[in-house]
């Protein structure tokens, strides 16, 4: 076999992403067998996740499914891929790349429709109280009910690629892929908000759980002990050298898709963020390895507690930063409208705050022991309304 230097590696994993660029920018369905002979490993162990909760599919076969269905009905994905973050130790690869994906909206008796059937149902719910029921009307207006120069409207949403890619007869071919979405300002499945959630939440980790053929002792009781850490230290200098690699530079990526690299960023996070506030589903996790690099997908939850003046503070001060922004007057008006209402809404639901997140991570194992090279947590996403993100 041809040895590959590190340079030969990486330009061969980055014409790998291209061309499943060009397979999402060409969408030809009748290629679609050939797209996926050429650039995934066939078989049960090759998975995907998708920007939605229930968005697991697993094997060769499901992850197809997954692609047919981008191509027939999603926006244009554009990935940046020279300039991906690319991660490489023999013959596996872990990639990030920044990308976007266009989404239309357009005025129509249809879609006004099905907002008018989303209340409804709403308000027929028998798990939240009747001023949460109002709040979310007034959300729903607020996502809804705004004029625009034209009917049809195009946004640019911001998208990030990540996944694995495993050397098979010489060609690069990707095992794992994860789509993930920056969160709002609040995350979309808020468990008190409703019911739902909590039974699609269930719904993914089932799935997972089905999959999970296989134990890793290792790996459990790594996860097991970062976890029962992470919550019970206050030293998170200490934590972070305990849980991630040195050597290899580690980088952890938040739910706004935002990028941290190296042990003094990743401890600066986790010191300025929510990240002890996090709960595993560890008998849920799939795992997979190569060698001394494994890499997993677990689902899990972030807990946090916000009173009700906390709410209104928060709303305050992004509506301050709002005035400063480059949104027209116009744009302005609604993003504050929008932001009042989201504060309105979470408010109602009470002080726990409880919401689902998908972890990707890459473990490795090596003379420092068994330890994290990357973390990924994103929010399932809803493309139900537009405007949620100013960042469009």
């Amino acid at each position: 076999m041809k040895r590959l230097n590190m340079k030969d590696t990486f330009n061969e994993v980055i014409e790998t992403i291209k061309r499943f660029q060009s397979g999402y920018s060409k969408r030809n369905l009748e290629n679609i067998d050939a797209f996926m002979a050429d650039l995934f490993i066939i078989g049960d162990s090759t998975y995907a996740v998708g920007t939605g909760t229930t968005e697991v599919f697993l094997g060769s076969e499901k992850v197809k499914e997954l692609i047919s269905g981008d191509w027939k009905y999603w926006g244009d994905v554009k990935l940046d891929y020279e300039n991906a973050h690319i991660s490489i130790k023999k013959e596996t690869v872990w990639f990030s790349v920044e990308g976007s994906v266009n989404q239309s909206f357009e005025d129509s008796e249809e879609r006004y429709n099905s907002y008018i059937n989303f209340i409804k149902d709403k308000l027929h719910s028998t798990d939240i109280s009747i001023k949460q029921k109002l709040t979310f009307i007034n959300w729903v207006l607020a996502l809804t009910f705004h004029q625009r120069k034209d009917e049809k409207r195009e946004y640019r949403w911001p998208l990030r690629l990540s996944g694995i890619l495993i050397r098979k007869n010489s060609k690069w071919k990707f095992s794992h892929i994860n789509f993930s979405i920056p969160k709002p300002n609040y995350p979309d499945e808020r468990f008190e908000n409703d019911k739902s959630y909590i039974d699609s939440y269930n719904e993914q980790n089932n799935l997972l759980k089905e999959y999970k053929d296989e134990t890793n002792s290792v790996i459990d009781g790594f996860l097991r002990s970062f976890e029962k850490d992470i919550k019970g230290t206050n030293n998170l200098s200490s934590l972070v050298r305990k849980y991630f690699t040195e050597s290899d530079t580690p980088y952890f990526i938040d739910l706004d898709n935002k990028l941290y690299e190296g042990i003094e960023k990743i401890e600066q996070f986790l010191k300025e963020n929510e990240g002890r506030n996090m709960s595993l589903e560890i008998d849920q996790y799939i795992v997979s390895s190569v060698e001394d690099v494994s890499w997993i997908t677990a689902t899990g939850k972030l807990n946090q507690h916000f009173s009700e003046s906390e709410f209104m503070e928060m709303s305050l001060n992004e509506i301050n930063n709002l005035f400063d922004s480059k949104l027209s007057s116009k744009d302005k008006i609604f993003a504050i409208q929008r932001n009042i209402s989201y504060a309105l809404k979470e408010c109602t639901a009470g002080e726990v705050y409880t919401y689902p997140i998908r972890i990707f991570a890459v473990i490795l194992n090596s003379k420092e022991g068994t330890k994290f090279n990357s973390i990924q947590i994103s929010c399932p996403f809803s493309w139900i309304f537009e405007g949620k993100l100013d960042s469009i």
